[in-house]
């Protein structure tokens, strides 16, 4: 028998256990709970052993200890809710700590159950797998399926089947490598001549390599057939440029999962796969692997944790056909018209209440599902209990139909001066506080700790009602919130990308600050973004902004050289520092554009001028292959590769072009200012 720490059970991941104990005395994490539970197969048995005093909260949770600094204050509604639960369920037996346990024995493990049986949800996508594969080229499958459907055992036996049939280069990706180790190992137990080292897998002819999501951008391996799995838990922005790269690919999902949802990416990703791969094709595995249809376990994990709530909303009812609430396309647009005058009212609801209305929790934790990759069981826990998450509902004008929207802000900072310098010295490491630690840490700045924040955790619009201005809404309420409360500033941190940029931008905030390293997971850096309410805020505010807007050119020459260019020149829009053009530089950039200088010469007067032009606005498009030499300092061949041009004299006539088009921008607008005054 392993004794793991509960934070440590997702390495039993794609592995069958036939009895898990569960302490909970050491801390009830839900993650791992459900994580565990999932490992179980059918006929298996789950001891649960819970403390008397865990849901009255005179005992302290050693699990609330490890993810937050203020365990004291957290609420026990949840631990509440999961007792009454279990307590309603006919498959569980209460036992008290004095009692004596039953017998018992694991059951004998059945045919069906053994290695390389398939179901026949399984085998019947075996043939869309090899097509994907095999067949017309730019026609990606989707593969969809609840925990515990074989999804990662089939991906590796299709694979393997590949192999034998003569596919050279398989590439698999997921957010984690552990997250592929069941994938390998159905692989090699298929092909006994095979040759595994660690993430490789080799036969005679070809081989399966594992490739985390950032490796794939940066590098770009050749490959025959790209397996994405757990698709969901990397955001879109990043699976549609694997899709522009390669031909070949299947993206699985799990769709109610331990550690992030599905059901969102299927939402969203259609919409891409239907622009640019239009033949694209969706199997869903329904049947269980590890455990018998309606299982009763999974059935009060379902209920219990909300893995498959949903955000209701009447079918045909739409708020804009009343003229309430204008469509539109731009994320950055934000309404100005008042809640009322467009038929929505903003509230807040704390845990007790949501405890309390099981219809209106499943609600408001669905729409979170729909919207997060990451949304998981221990942040029902959080939405419930603790007192310094606040949660805020934008209600349309028909109650029936639930939230439209769910925004989560969670108070952070006001440490005292002694425990702000330390942090800002990098001595001390606290739970939480991501805002003031991180500002404070990378700044010097040892009053950024001590401020008080409002930190946007997620903004959550229903799917049939995006792109109409309610998160905008829901979050300008937010922040004249916390401006009321006396709070110094709002703040949130997001991997940072040309459809999430604006949004920020659009409700007052800006960048002070971008990690210089992708995400493994995300593959994006993160921007961290920020508006000052209070005095106190808006200074800080400034110093940090103009110091990000000192750094950013050079950053971008180094650190961030691989940074994608229509990201860079986001984060331009908000600059106030920038460097100075000189009458010299003007006629160096003039001549540039006109022929008449050559790069070489014209290098400095461009490095300044890409920067303005970034700062000004000027098109995305014509700024690519600016920010992508001049700026980051590619080589020739790679920027040609990027724009998709021939050779060096293109790139060069690209950007030739974008100089010319920016100063007769700059020049018009000149003289309309000449007229005005």
């Amino acid at each position: 028998m392993d004794c793991l720490p509960a934070q440590r059970i997702r390495q039993k991941l794609g592995q069958e256990l036939d009895l898990l104990v569960f302490d909970a005395h050491s801390g009830l994490d839900p993650d791992a709970l459900a994580a565990g539970c999932g490992c179980l197969r059918g006929g298996g048995l789950l001891l649960l052993l819970l403390p008397a005093s865990l849901s009255d909260g005179s005992v302290p949770d050693p699990y609330l200890q490890r993810i937050s600094d203020h365990p004291q204050g957290f609420r026990h509604h949840f631990m509440q809710r999961l007792e009454r639960m279990l307590r309603q369920q006919p498959g569980f037996r209460w036992f008290a700590a004095d009692t004596d346990l039953p017998q018992w024995q694991a059951p004998p493990r059945p045919l069906a159950d053994q290695p390389l049986c398939l179901t026949p949800d399984q085998r019947q996508a075996l043939e869309p797998l090899r097509r994907t594969a095999l067949g017309r080229a730019r026609q990606p499958l989707v593969l969809v399926a609840d925990r515990g459907r074989g999804k990662s055992s089939l991906l590796g036996l299709a694979a393997a089947g590949l192999l034998q049939q003569g596919l050279a280069r398989i590439r698999v990706t997921a957010p984690r490598v552990d997250m592929v180790e069941t994938l390998f190992a159905q692989a090699e137990q298929a092909l006994p001549g095979a040759r595994r080292r660690g993430w490789r897998l080799d036969i005679a002819g070809g081989s399966l390599v594992f490739v985390a999501p950032d490796a794939l951008l940066r590098c770009q391996p050749d490959a025959d057939l790209l397996l994405v799995d757990e698709a969901a838990a990397i955001p879109g922005p990043l699976l549609e440029t694997l899709l522009e790269r390669y031909n070949r690919m299947v993206f699985a999902t799990t769709v109610q999962g331990y550690e992030g949802t599905g059901r969102g990416f299927v939402l969203r990703f259609a919409q891409r796969l239907d622009r640019l791969a239009p033949g694209w094709r969706q199997c869903h595995l329904r049947q269980p692997v590890r455990w018998a249809l309606d299982d009763p376990l999974e059935g009060f994990l379902y209920q219990a944790l909300l893995l498959d709530a949903e955000a209701s909303l009447s079918p045909g009812a739409s708020l804009s056909s009343g003229g309430r609430v204008r469509q539109q396309a731009d994320p950055g647009i934000i309404h100005t018209q008042p809640l009322a005058q467009q038929g929505l009212s903003c509230r807040r609801v704390d845990g007790e209440r949501l405890s309390q209305d099981e219809g209106l929790l499943r609600q408001v934790h669905g729409l979170l599902l729909a919207a997060h990759y990451q949304t998981r069981p221990s942040d029902l826990r959080r939405l419930l209990d603790d007192p310094e998450l606040a949660c805020w509902l934008l209600d349309g004008p028909d109650p029936d139909q639930g939230p439209l929207a769910v925004l989560l802000c969670l108070r952070e900072g006001g440490l005292d001066k002694t425990l702000a310098c330390a942090v800002s010295r990098g001595e001390r490491r606290l739970r939480g506080h991501l805002l003031p630690q991180g500002l404070a840490l990378h700044s010097g700045r040892a009053e950024a700790a001590q401020l008080r924040y409002g930190r946007i955790m997620r903004i959550a619009v229903h799917p049939q009602r995006q792109r109409q201005g309610l998160g905008s809404a829901l979050l300008r309420q937010l922040i004249e919130h916390c401006r009321q409360q006396g709070l110094d500033c709002i703040g949130a941190s997001f991997g940072a990308s040309p459809q999430l940029l604006p949004f920020w931008y659009a409700a007052g905030l800006v960048p002070v600050r971008l990690g210089v390293r992708r995400d493994a997971a995300s593959g994006q850096h993160s921007a961290l973004m920020l508006q000052g309410l209070s005095a106190a805020g808006q200074a800080l505010q400034g110093k940090l902004q103009g110091r990000f807007d000192e750094q950013l050119p050079y950053l971008l020459g180094d650190p961030l050289r691989q940074l994608e260019p229509e990201v860079a020149a986001l984060l331009f829009h908000s600059a106030s520092r920038l460097p100075a053009l000189s009458e010299t530089d003007w006629r160096d950039a003039q001549a540039f554009a006109q022929g008449q200088r050559d790069y070489a010469g014209a290098r400095l007067a461009l490095w300044r001028w890409t920067c303005r032009a970034a700062a000004s606005g000027l098109d995305a498009e014509l700024l690519r292959p600016l920010i992508l030499k001049v700026l980051q300092g590619r080589d020739w061949a790679e920027v040609a590769a990027l724009l998709q041009l021939p050779g060096q004299r293109q790139v060069l006539q690209a950007m030739r072009q974008g100089v010319e088009t920016g100063l007769q921008l700059a020049l018009a607008r000149s003289r309309g200012l000449m007229a005005e005054g």
